[in-house]
């Protein structure tokens, strides 16, 4: 199910099985694909998810460009990386909710037990308003 789909407010998992099988998966998009349905769980408005949505496919676009294929390969390098990368392009403001959504996700592998280190913890930025 691509991530356009999770937003969509049909789009169903047909079996628990699938969804397993989302979360447990070795690679980014199916990691991205149970977090994102994570938060449609948790009620975020459609806007919420559409924001989400396009930042961890920018994610996903990054750590292909730096062959990574897994969040568990993911490293706090990596994310300082791709929030340097965001400055050629995005306001502080811009890069500070996609360093948000980052850690949401990176947040909810920890909680689902996929990984054992948040990478995020050891990347700090401040708060721009």
């Amino acid at each position: 199910m691509p991530l356009d789909q999770m937003i969509d407010p049909k789009a169903q998992i047909q079996s628990v099985s699938e969804l397993e099988q989302m979360i447990v998966q070795n690679n980014l998009p199916g990691q991205l694909k149970a977090s994102l349905l994570s938060c449609k769980v948790d009620e975020l408005s459609p806007a919420t998810l559409r924001d989400y949505d396009q930042k961890l496919k920018a994610l996903a676009r990054f750590c292909v460009s730096v062959n990574v294929h897994d969040a568990r390969a993911i490293t706090a390098s990596h994310i300082r990386l791709l929030l340097l990368k965001l400055q050629e392009t995005c306001q502080p403001v811009s890069i500070s909710d996609y360093y948000r959504c980052v850690k949401r996700f990176f947040n909810w592998m920890m909680a689902e037990g996929i990984l054992e280190h948040n990478p995020k913890e050891a990347v700090v930025i401040a708060v721009y308003t």
